[in-house]
């Protein structure tokens, strides 16, 4: 009897300190994850003084790219943004001197990562914050989020979250792809099936709140969703290149001094 009663105080002190220790860790993750907040925010508020030129410039950039799109009327919901965008930017109608191509810039500004894609050149991450600024000029709820995609040979890889519909689903502007939550926290692509599985969100700053839950407790099975979604999105892919002499011609009457502002304040910058 005496030594059940061992065990058990021995299993419970055991349970205790398996508690004491998950808590510990937790506290250690909330206060590394608000340290990255803090020093975040400490780096895009000193950014935004020491480049106030070339932010001005991009929100002005943004703000015009928004009104190209609702102007010719394809602002019905994020997912026809998004394959809008796919075409402005990988045709170089977004981008100075006409020209996008993917690789590390020579010029970034942390809190506005998306400005090298105004010089023609990034990748994911600068990708992916250029289209969370127009989703969110436009007014869409969204968000950064920074994953393991599970078909490509990269560590980490940053989308854009937002909401369709009832749906959260990523956008993954690199591959010109689309995930959906398949309920087990994974985020399964509408073309291939391939997964996503996200780290945390990058835009944590401004938050992301939907349904009374953020991003990571969003947990619906969208799956059954996945032909219905990519078949309007090939719709609007199609629509978005029928419109390839209206984005070339808005970019030679707009968008050009910003891009070439934008350049020129980088070479600057870079002497």
């Amino acid at each position: 009897m005496k030594s059940r009663q061992n065990a058990l105080k021995v299993i419970i002190v055991l349970e205790n300190m398996f508690l004491i220790l998950m808590l510990a860790k937790n506290y250690e993750i909330e206060n590394g994850l608000k340290k990255r907040m803090l020093e975040a925010q400490n780096i895009t508020n000193t950014n935004a003084i020491k480049y106030k030129d070339l932010y001005d410039n991009y929100d002005d950039y943004i703000n015009t790219i928004s009104k190209e799109l609702q102007e010719a009327n394809l602002t019905h919901n994020p997912l026809e943004v998004f394959a809008n965008y796919l075409i402005l930017e990988k045709n170089g109608y977004i981008s100075f001197g006409n020209y996008f191509t993917y690789g590390n810039p020579d010029f970034e500004v942390i809190g506005n990562l998306g400005i090298s894609i105004v010089d023609g050149k990034g990748v994911c991450r600068n990708e992916a914050d250029n289209l969370y600024h127009i989703l969110s000029s436009l007014g869409f709820e969204t968000g950064r989020v920074i994953g393991v995609p599970n078909n490509y040979s990269v560590a980490n890889h940053e989308c854009v979250f937002t909401k369709l519909d009832d749906k959260i689903v990523i956008f993954d502007p690199t591959n010109k792809d689309v995930y959906l939550s398949n309920g087990s926290g994974k985020y399964l692509s509408i073309i291939n099936g391939y997964s996503f599985e996200s780290n945390e969100p990058s835009d944590f700053i401004e938050g992301f709140d939907v349904d009374n839950g953020d991003f990571y407790k969003y947990n619906h099975d969208d799956s059954n969703y996945a032909k219905d979604i990519l078949d309007q999105f090939e719709i609007y892919l199609q629509e978005a290149n029928n419109n390839k002499i209206y984005f070339e011609q808005y970019e030679a009457d707009y968008l050009t001094p910003y891009e070439k502002y934008n350049h020129d304040v980088i070479q600057n910058y870079q002497k």
